[in-house]
Order: structure tokens, then C-alpha cells, then sequence
């Protein structure tokens, strides 16, 4: 299927053996009209209701838009929707859909090959989507944020394909309603996430297991359009067809791979970047520099609650006990957490850390993590009728490995030579690889958040989860009735209290622009950038 793509197509093979720079006058014959941004990697998948990846959510913030957006301050302003109304009890949304909102798509082109396709945009194609991400069998990554509808948990944990009680129907073409499990006040924002965006069923099914694998099985419905993919660039092309209130400034934004990009953007190949720590202090010494930052990541010492030896919550608390925060050392971008949930998030409409206070972090207590460890023990010999414990594998990156060290010195103080542990300093994307896979005992990385609502964050440690966290107690307090903030700092301290996670130091976002660069702006949350309103400065 080649839709309207087949002219980009030509040109896909120049742009690996051009500079940004031409590239940009290759297409609007004026770089002023197009942008250059560098990605890690190319994308696996732009399905909305899977995508992960930074180049896949930037793929998809501009190419694609749901019910809502959200402006440069963090908003909620109308996109498909162009008005809702909330029930008095704050459980009902109905949202009343813009006529004009319409897949691009030519369907007069002699290429394009469905019949009697439906390019307007309507409520079944959000409803669609939505119970795809809910099923068991999508494994949508961002299924937090879906889990607040009516009935999403049970379906998915049931692993039935039978969406029909989930809470959200199409009443006609231009009437979608949704129901939550309770209120919550940052639901519109959440429904800015990819996971929401809205998916043709009748396009999806021709697409056959190809929906989103490249360009020509991907449908775009906001200001760009998605015109290029190959093995080191994409291309958004400016969408002339859009007709809602959030249409694109530019002509063109291509994201390159490149894994040297911020000496390449110091040689003036890229218009903003998102900066790696180890840049971040170069980069905010660089006055030609807009700097955006944001407090959006806790970096914890987590445990493989699904493990062999950290199955057992003895062992979980034994091993926070021992940990002593005095003798940690802060990394030069980061202060001590207060807890898991990130600095950045709200519940209630307020900022939680700030409305929640502290959470119950475990303190030092060696003689305690001594009778849990012993308490262990003696459990793990009578389960296994094993006298000698696994070697406990502690991941960590090269940065905190002094972090590391000290607190194992703790453990053999306090659990002695017997329980033996070996420290692997790797990358981050090796531990992230190792954690997705379950080769871990404990890990020291970040937890960031997707998502600015406190609830939907810590939604990632319910269900299957990468950190292997089961608990009642825990999912109870998440669906308590009650404050926002109440049921959060509750379910906080919960997964404190069992030892599955413990926060460490936080950790900013850094972005970077241009200053001759205006409109191109990031949000605090999952690596999105939006290059809607980018244009030079006069």
C-alpha cells in the first residue's frame, strides 16, 4: 500500500548521504520551515497502544492526536474532542467529537486499497482502541493509565477478549462515554497519552499484524503526517488537510539516529536534543542554550519480588533495614528522595509530594534487618531443604556502584559471610534489558514517570509489573474510595513497607533548544517532544 507517501519514498534514499541541514532546504526551500532532532533508535512499532519507545511517542505526538492535547503549559485543551462534560461524582466523561476530524488519507489515489474507507474520525475508533490496549494479549506498556476505566483491571487480568463491560461506549459517530472506576481529577491528561490515541478498526484489520511496522501501515491524524521511515531517519510532513485548532507551523521535522548527538548537535546539525546526564553540566555552561529541566525520575534500589530469594517479603525488609542512608553518596545531579513517586506528579489537582509529605521510608535498623534476615533463613531452608543460598545478583550502573558496595557491606555485617553477593556494573540499557528479562536479584536504575498523575504511577508496581510486586493490601489501597493524595501516600507506604522498592536519589529531565528556536517544547513526561508550534525566531 503506498497511500500518498510514493514522492517521499524517492527521496528516503538521499537522506542517510545528505546533511540536516540540506535535507531541510530539500524540502521546503527554506531551512527556517523545518527542523532536525536526534533519536537513540529507530522505532520497532508507532502502534499507539504499544509504543515505548522515545522516537515511537514523538512519531505519535505529532502525528497523531486523541480526545485532548496538551498545550506548552501542561493544559488540557480540545483535539479531536472539541467539548466534554463530567458527571456531578466526577465517574462519567462524555466527550462530543469534532465533524471535522479525519484520517489523512487520500482515498481517491488509485494505490490506496481499502473500499469504502471512513476517513472521519468517530467515537468507535477510540472505543476500538481503547479495548485493544486493555486486552491481556496487547501487553500495552502504558496499561496504567487505561486501568482507571470501568473494568479495565478485571478483563485484563481475566485475559478474556470479551471488552464488552468495559466502561467506555460510542453513544453514535461523535459521542464517546467514558466510565471511571473512581474519580480522579488528572484523567483528561491521561488522555493525552499514546495508549489513547484512536485506531481505525477497518484499517487495523487490513494491515494484518503490520499496523504500525513502517510508514505505509500507520495512519496519521494531526498537524504532520508521517511521510518517511527508513533504517536512520523519519520525516513528519506538514498535514494540509488538518482542519482542528492544532495544526503545524513547520514544513518538515526529520529525526535522525545518532548515538554521538551531542557533538553533532554542537556542530549545529540538530535544533534541540534531549541531554544525557553526563552533558547536562556542558550544556547548561552554553548560553546560546534554552534549557528546560524537569524532576520526573527516582532512582531506586528495586528487588526481583518474583525471585528465588526475594519472593520471600522477610528477606525484602531485611535487606532495607540494613540500608543506611547517611552513607550513601548523592551524585552531583541528584538529592536524596523522599519517596518512589516522582517530585513532578499531582494527585487532586495538587502536587502529592508537596500535599503527601514524606513517605515511610524503612529506617537503618540493623538489629531488626538481622531477626528478619534470620526469619528468612530459616523459612528458605525448610521450603527448599537447602543450606546454601543463591548468590544474590546486585545490578547497578558505574555511577553508583560505590552506593552498591556500601550497602552489601551492610548486608554481610548484619546477615554474615553466608549470604554472598555479587555487584555487575553494566549500562543502563543492559540493566533494563536484564530487569525486562528477570536476571536480577536487586538493581539500582530509574523509575520515571510516564504519566503526571501520582495514581497511574504507581499503577506500573500493580499487576504484572517488572519488579515482580504482588500485593492485596497494595491494589486495595490504589481503589480506595477517598483524597486522591490519601490513597497514594497509603499505597506508597505499602510497597515501602514490603521491601520491593527503595528511593534513592532524584533525577531531572534536561532538554535543550536553540535560542533562534521558538514553539518546539517537551513535556515532563516519557521522552515526548512536540514540534507543532516550532518555528524560528524572526
Amino acid at each position: 500500500m503506498k497511500k500518498v507517501i510514493a514522492v517521499m519514498l524517492v527521496l528516503a534514499s538521499v537522506f542517510s548521504l545528505t546533511s540536516c541541514s540540506k535535507i531541510n532546504q530539500l524540502f521546503s526551500g527554506n531551512q527556517e520551515q523545518s527542523f532536525s532532532y536526534p533519536i537513540a533508535e529507530m522505532p520497532v512499532s508507532i502502534d499507539p497502544q504499544i509504543a515505548q519507545g522515545e522516537a515511537e511517542l514523538i512519531i505519535i505526538e505529532n502525528c497523531m492526536e486523541g480526545l485532548v492535547r496538551l498545550n506548552a503549559k501542561g493544559e488540557v485543551i480540545p483535539a479531536v474532542a472539541k467539548s466534554w462534560d463530567i458527571s456531578a461524582d466526577g465517574l462519567q466523561y462524555t466527550f462530543h467529537l469534532n465533524p471535522q476530524a479525519a484520517w489523512a488519507v487520500d482515498t481517491e489515489d488509485e494505490d490506496f486499497e481499502i473500499k469504502n474507507f471512513n476517513k472521519r474520525i468517530t467515537a468507535n475508533d477510540f472505543v476500538f482502541a481503547v479495548s485493544r490496549a486493555v486486552l491481556k494479549e496487547t501487553q500495552a506498556p502504558d496499561f496504567e493509565s487505561v486501568s482507571l476505566i470501568k473494568n479495565a483491571h478485571e478483563i485484563n487480568e481475566s485475559g478474556t477478549a470479551d471488552t464488552s463491560s468495559l466502561g467506555i461506549k460510542a453513544l453514535d459517530e461523535s459521542t464517546l462515554v467514558i466510565r471511571l472506576e473512581s474519580a480522579n481529577s488528572d484523567f483528561l491528561k491521561s488522555l493525552s497519552s499514546a495508549v489513547f490515541m484512536p485506531c481505525s478498526e477497518q484499517f487495523f484489520d487490513y494491515c494484518a499484524g503490520r499496523y504500525g511496522r513502517q510508514a505505509d501501515y500507520f495512519l496519521s491524524n494531526a498537524g504532520f503526517t508521517l511521510r518517511a521511515w527508513n533504517e536512520t531517519n523519519l520525516v513528519m510532513r506538514k498535514n494540509e488537510d488538518y482542519a482542528l485548532p492544532n495544526p503545524a507551523k513547520a514544513d518538515a521535522v526529520t529525526l535522525y539516529r545518532d548515538e554521538n548527538a551531542f557533538e553533532s548537535f554542537k556542530n549545529d546539525n540538530y535544533d534541540a536534543l534531549a541531554v544525557d546526564d553526563d552533558k547536562i553540566d556542558e550544556a547548561l555552561a552554553d548560553k546560546s542554550l534554552n534549557v528546560q529541566s524537569y524532576d520526573d525520575t527516582v532512582w531506586c534500589f528495586a528487588l526481583n519480588c518474583d525471585g528465588k530469594l526475594c519472593s520471600y517479603q522477610s528477606l525484602r525488609q531485611a535487606l532495607m533495614l540494613s540500608v543506611n542512608r547517611e552513607a550513601l553518596q548523592a551524585p552531583d545531579w541528584g538529592k536524596a528522595a523522599v519517596g518512589v513517586v516522582p517530585n513532578i506528579c499531582t494527585a487532586g489537582g495538587e502536587n502529592y509530594r508537596s500535599a503527601a509529605g514524606e513517605a515511610a521510608i524503612p529506617a537503618n535498623d540493623n538489629a531488626a534487618a538481622t531477626e528478619k534476615y534470620q526469619t528468612f533463613y530459616e523459612k528458605y531452608k525448610e521450603d527448599t531443604d537447602e543450606e546454601d543460598l543463591p548468590v544474590f545478583r546486585l545490578l547497578c550502573t558505574a555511577g553508583f556502584d560505590a552506593n552498591a558496595k556500601q550497602i552489601v557491606q551492610n548486608w554481610q555485617m548484619n546477615f554474615g559471610t553466608g549470604f554472598e553477593v555479587k555487584i555487575q556494573v553494566l549500562s543502563l540499557d543492559e540493566i533494563e534489558k536484564e530487569v525486562q528479562a528477570g536476571n536480577y536479584d536487586g538493581v539500582m536504575m530509574p523509575v520515571s514517570a510516564d504519566n503526571g498523575d501520582a495514581l497511574v504511577f504507581l499503577k506500573k508496581f500493580a499487576g504484572e509489573n517488572e519488579f515482580g510486586y504482588e500485593s492485596n493490601a497494595f491494589l486495595e489501597a490504589l481503589n480506595e474510595d477517598g483524597s486522591e493524595v490519601a490513597k497514594c501516600l497509603k499505597s506508597e507506604n505499602i510497597l515501602l513497607n514490603d521491601g520491593a522498592i527503595y528511593p534513592l536519589f532524584t533525577a531531572n529531565s534536561y532538554y535543550v533548544q536553540r535560542n533562534q528556536v521558538e514553539g518546539i517544547y517537551f513535556y515532563a513526561f516519557g521522552g515526548k517532544v512536540n514540534f507543532l508550534g516550532a518555528e524560528r525566531a524572526k
